[in-house]
């Protein structure tokens, strides 16, 4: 049969009062084309029917399980980390946001793109991500939001800005590996993965879309960014203060991490860093002329009044 010849993909659900959008999501995973997974769901402390809906699923399908641990409350970020920490054994590893919907191609679009980059050679870190519809809570109106998405100088791009979607995204076992134990600099697991990825494997990007990422009041995101006024000025604010400094102790972590691998500090690296080190228009000079610039123009020119001010402002802020 076919699906004795498919690997077994992992997917990983963070789970937290989901129960309004969850059961639509798991039936997505159920109704894929590639049958051969195994979903590993692990919740967050939820106060909602989210667990008897997960219940109900394990009762009903065995490739549904619930995590049972005395961890507590973990964050996005940390329940994240502690799937992949405790799936390494799987070739490769999915993530799935609880109140998304997935078309029933993913998997297998997914899985198919991963496999041509590797091309039988499993060591090297492997990311593909899609592209994917934005809708609201309804899921009425869609929009697709990957238009022209341009390819060039990808390493350098996504370590000034990263808009890889972890639930958008498959990666293999090697990248799994070097990426367990996620620093806090990182933000949170997309950021991180794409970044290991981009800096010493491959990244690969389907143009399809595969899923429609819900937007709602409840997004854990979205409440952990409010768009009031007040919170944006202030993520400003911590951005222009502290923005650099961060930086800087995420590729201190990625250097420690590489150096505990097989692999080498890349070249990309190496120049991130110096570009981090200078200062005033020199700074801003180097990055074009090496390709560091972001997903937008808006973001491109966040970053280079960032580079330009908050250096030595960010290094004050951080003795005191």
């Amino acid at each position: 049969m076919v699906e004795e010849m498919e690997d077994t993909v992992a997917i990983l659900m963070a789970t937290y009062n989901g129960a309004k959008y969850i059961e639509e999501q798991i039936q997505s995973i159920i109704n894929q084309t590639y049958k051969n997974w195994q979903l590993f769901i692990r919740d967050d402390g939820s106060s909602d029917e989210t667990l008897k809906i997960i219940k109900n699923f394990t009762n009903i399908d065995h490739r549904i399980h619930k995590i049972t641990d005395n961890l507590g409350n973990l964050g996005p970020c940390l329940n994240f980390n502690e799937l992949i920490k405790t799936h390494l054994e799987y070739k490769y590893i999915m993530f799935a946001d609880q109140d998304d919907v997935w078309l029933e191609n993913k998997i297998m679009i997914s899985v198919n793109k991963i496999k041509n980059l590797e091309n039988f050679n499993y060591n090297i870190p492997v990311l593909v991500y899609s592209n994917y519809y934005i809708s609201n809570s309804s899921l009425k109106y869609k929009t697709i939001v990957y238009k022209n998405l341009n390819q060039k100088h990808l390493s350098e791009r996504l370590l000034v800005h990263s808009w890889v979607m972890g639930c958008t995204s498959i990666i293999n076992s090697s990248l799994a590996h070097i990426a367990v134990d996620i620093p806090k600099e990182a933000e949170n697991h997309d950021n991180w993965l794409a970044i290991l990825a981009a800096a010493v494997g491959e990244i690969g990007y389907v143009k399809e879309t595969t899923m429609i990422h819900r937007i709602h009041e409840d997004n854990v995101t979205k409440n952990n960014n409010t768009n009031t006024l007040v919170n944006r000025l202030d993520r400003v604010r911590k951005m222009f203060l502290f923005g650099l400094l961060e930086k800087r102790k995420l590729m201190q972590k990625l250097n420690i991490r590489l150096t505990e691998t097989e692999f080498e500090q890349p070249l990309v690296i190496k120049k991130y860093q110096k570009l981090l080190d200078l200062k005033g228009i020199h700074s801003i000079l180097y990055a074009r002329n090496n390709h560091f610039y972001a997903f937008t123009k808006k973001r491109t020119f966040l970053f280079y009044i960032q580079l330009f001010f908050s250096k030595k402002r960010g290094l004050e802020n951080a003795r005191r």
